[in-house]
């Protein structure tokens, strides 16, 4: 399985003539589907992801320890193939890479699989059923017409059977008298004997069910007292059935107590990363608002530094307007007493006189509009900055207002 190449769910998508196609092959991750996995290796691993950490596809990179603490499994190597082999409650006993072909085939004999999964062969028995067959033969008792063939010295010669390793069953000896005569089935009722002994009728019964008990006994096979099979063992007790349960249920409620203690330490890490990051945010905000107070205090002395300036700037312009102003009204006082001096024809010169004047009136008048209108650009800029200051101030105090807030809330 390559963990890097996720199946999408067959979502169609516009070609490149405008026809739907679908989406069939793997595609890419995406950051979201990464950082989840990442998310779930460090809780799976107990490994703390501090605060600023980055998360690639190699792996989660920790800046203050320069190096991934989180590696992606897989990323940058070749797919293999792993072998787990498990004991009896689950737990992994041995891990293994297996070789793979071009087609992601494992080309393994059973003789590899037996040395990698640690398994040893067993070879079966033979001759079971010639055994049992030969163990029936034995117990089986000879009838009244093969006992004169099997007389002489070869019945002499034959061996009782007895118990040991290499007959499967041991059953006793049917209790059958040969010399007892064999009753005939009678249909006749007037055949019958006139006496019948119960004593050895009931004998001849308990035999014949012990004949037919070591048959049966022969025919399923039961083992020797060497090879004891599983079926034999003791059957387990009602109190061990309990204490096997309650083993089960302390573990299942082991287990359940430790992914509960493995997921409080996740809480309590990722609590404790919010509220250093909280910490942060509040000392952030606490330098952010100082700067800005400070900043705003700045822009004040500057602002009311302009104003003076400016304020300053509008008394020499009024002072220069007001010269000016007398200026020109010397000037009209002159301008008339020249004028009353040209009725006078004794004085030739005061026509060149009154030109002069009328110059230095126009002048005059020239410069008392240009500095009007300086001051009336002077006062505008000061009904600007005056504006201004006003807008500094409100932002000023709200930026007090919002610190006093910061230091009450800390």
């Amino acid at each position: 399985m390559n963990l890097f190449d996720f199946t999408p769910y067959h979502e169609p998508h516009i070609g490149p003539r405008g026809k739907a196609r679908r989406n069939d092959g793997p595609r890419q991750p995406h950051a979201q589907e990464i950082r989840a996995y990442l998310d779930w290796l460090a809780e799976r691993d107990g490994v703390h992801v501090p605060p600023g950490a980055e998360y690639h596809l190699a792996g989660i990179w920790s800046r203050a320890e320069c190096r991934y603490i989180v590696a992606m499994p897989g990323y940058g190597q070749a797919q293999v193939a792993t072998c787990e082999v498990l004991d009896d409650a689950g737990n992994v006993v041995r891990t293994m890479a297996l070789p793979q072909d071009k087609r992601g085939g494992i080309p393994a004999t059973a003789k590899q699989v037996r040395d990698w999964c640690g398994l040893e062969p067993v070879k079966a028995k033979r001759g079971k059923r010639a055994a049992a067959l030969e163990a029936v033969s034995q117990d089986c008792p000879p009838t009244r017409d093969e006992a004169p063939a099997q007389g002489g010295q070869d019945a002499k010669e034959a061996p009782a059977p007895t118990c040991g390793t290499s007959s499967p069953v041991c059953a006793p000896e049917p209790a059958l008298a040969p010399e007892t005569a064999v009753i005939e089935p009678v249909s006749n009722p007037d055949k019958l004997p006139a006496s019948i002994d119960l004593d050895d009728i009931a004998a001849r019964v308990a035999a014949l069910e012990q004949t037919i008990a070591a048959l049966s006994v022969a025919r399923t096979g039961t083992p020797t007292a060497d090879a004891a099979p599983a079926s034999t063992h003791a059957k387990r007790t009602p109190a061990h059935e309990r204490a096997i349960r309650r083993a089960w249920a302390e573990r299942k409620a082991r287990r359940a107590a430790e992914v509960e203690i493995a997921q409080l330490e996740v809480r309590y890490a990722r609590a404790t990363d919010a509220a250093a990051l909280a910490q942060q945010g509040e000392a952030a905000a606490m330098r952010n608002a100082e700067a800005f107070a400070r900043r705003g205090v700045h822009h004040l002395e500057r602002r009311r530094a302009m104003a003076r300036r400016a304020r300053r700037m509008i008394a020499e312009a009024r002072g220069r307007a007001d010269l000016e102003r007398r200026a020109l009204a010397a000037a009209n006082v002159a301008l008339t007493q020249l004028r009353q001096a040209m009725a006078d024809p004794s004085q030739p010169e005061r026509a060149s006189d009154l030109a002069r004047l009328v110059r230095e009136r126009d002048q005059a008048r020239t410069a008392l509009a240009a500095v009007t209108a300086r001051a009336d650009r002077e006062g505008a800029a000061l009904a600007q900055l005056a504006g201004q200051f006003e807008a500094m101030v409100s932002r000023v105090t709200r930026a007090e207002a919002a610190m006093r807030k910061l230091g009450i809330a800390a």
